[in-house]
């Protein structure tokens, strides 16, 4: 990214890179941090997304009180090297209890010709020193790096008695501090806390319990995506195109086909498998009058049932595959969803219409609803499963059956499988940003620096 064409003195006077920006551009940590006062927050988000956009890229951002975090991804980019750029934003960090460190107190220097605002470079060894002792690390700098500076060591000395309060002393092979400055300053500085899981409440409690158990419980789909349309319109070759680049982003994510997908699990199969060996074993005197009575029911009542039945038992299959995502904290991308079920339905005339409508209806709601459409005669040319009609009343059942708020119309005609699918990943970043440290991969924190 081209982060120099930033205004940066103009736009956010207040913004100042922390730390490991020594490779930038060419190569970037796990995350860029920033110190940013709160008022010039909005105005960096803004910035980082429109030149994001401008270089044709994907943003995924989340705007909180003092601080704010930024997601750019290259959504083009091949399988080699690293894709995506992490920034934290903070208005302050607390480095001890007497000792809140903001952007105001930084002195500023630019970074070479990239131009972007930088600590001086006795700021810069402070506070190197400084979040080495904040994770529990041995605190020291490589010569090497600050080497021609002889008069360092006392700046940077100097530097720590006025903001911190403390005279320390370094080491002479590896620019470090001695043993009793290392000792002093790691009971004063603050340790990073782990992440923790915090007791679920009641409320929490219940919410977990009816999301895994009913389908028609509304909450549980804040990271569900779908993808429609008719046959051969090319839905499993953008949901494949989507997977590829996500497996490349420092986030979580599966996709999955809506009956595939749960349908060859190993628990489905066991639990399908002991539920038919039991029901073999042991016919109730209930099973037995069930059956009698559905023997003698009338052809539609008895097609009724088994419409009903059938809807049921995917929808909580589906709803169950869901659960397991939402638990883990999964972007879900699932390749149709009950609108096709019940369009499938409505065209081979299974099924009265208000059946098909009431489940579509009762299922839990999608994020997004992506829904694509292409001519007749495209689609039949990839794929014969419908009629140039059956496609045309497809689409059409689609604005129906899919709730007006959730549906996101993209129309693939002329347009290539990578540059729909780009236009699916750059709706959901948009989209997911408010659950964006939520939903980050904590693994992706040990890959280091890349050339991207």
């Amino acid at each position: 990214m081209r982060l120099g064409e930033l205004p940066w003195s103009e736009a956010m006077p207040s913004a100042v890179f922390l730390r490991d920006f020594e490779q930038l551009p060419v190569a970037s940590p796990y995350d860029i941090d920033l110190l940013v006062d709160a008022v010039d927050q909005k105005a960096l988000v803004g910035e980082l997304t429109g030149l994001a956009k401008k270089l044709g890229l994907g943003v995924s951002s989340k705007l909180a009180d003092d601080v704010c975090f930024v997601l750019i991804a290259d959504l083009e980019a091949g399988a080699e090297g690293r894709v995506w750029a992490y920034f934290e934003v903070r208005s302050e960090v607390n480095y001890a209890a007497n000792y809140c460190l903001k952007s105001e107190r930084v002195e500023r220097a630019k970074w070479h010709d990239l131009g972007i605002p930088v600590p001086s470079l006795s700021w810069q060894v402070m506070l190197s020193l400084l979040h080495s002792l904040r994770s529990g690390k041995t605190p020291k700098v490589n010569r090497d790096l600050l080497s021609g500076h002889p008069d360092l060591e006392q700046d940077v000395a100097r530097l720590m008695i006025d903001e911190i309060g403390i005279e320390v002393k370094f080491g002479r092979n590896i620019y470090e501090l001695d043993d009793g400055s290392a000792y002093v300053l790691h009971k004063v500085i603050k340790k990073k806390k782990n992440k923790f899981q915090p007791t679920k409440s009641l409320k929490s409690k219940f919410n977990s319990f009816a999301i895994k158990k009913f389908y028609a419980y509304p909450l549980g789909t804040e990271f569900v995506y779908t993808i429609h349309g008719p046959d051969g319109v090319g839905k499993t070759t953008t949901c494949s195109e989507i997977s590829q680049v996500f497996s490349r982003l420092p986030l979580r994510f599966e996709g999955f086909h809506h009956i595939t997908g749960w349908k060859h699990e190993k628990k489905f199969r066991e639990r399908r498998d002991a539920n038919s060996d039991n029901h073999e074993r042991n016919v109730t005197r209930h099973h037995r009058f069930a059956r009698r009575v559905y023997r003698i029911l009338p052809r539609y009542c008895k097609e009724l049932y088994v419409l009903v039945a059938g809807f049921h038992h995917y929808l909580g299959q589906l709803n169950s595959k869901i659960f397991q995502n939402w638990r883990t904290g999964n972007i879900t991308l699932i390749d149709r969803y009950v609108y096709d079920m019940a369009a499938k339905n409505l065209i081979s005339g299974i099924g009265p219409r208000y059946i098909n409508l009431l489940f579509c209806r009762l299922m839990k709601k999608p994020k997004v609803s992506f829904v694509l459409r292409d001519e007749p005669e495209n689609i039949l040319a990839r794929k014969q499963e419908l009629t140039a009609l059956e496609i045309v009343k497809y689409s059409k059942l689609m604005e129906h059956l899919v709730p007006r708020d959730r549906y996101y119309e993209i129309v693939v005609t002329g347009k290539t499988p990578r540059e729909v699918s780009h236009a699916i990943l750059t709706h959901i970043l948009e989209t997911c940003g408010p659950n964006l440290t939520y939903l980050l991969n904590e693994q992706t924190k040990a890959v280091g620096s890349r050339e991207h």
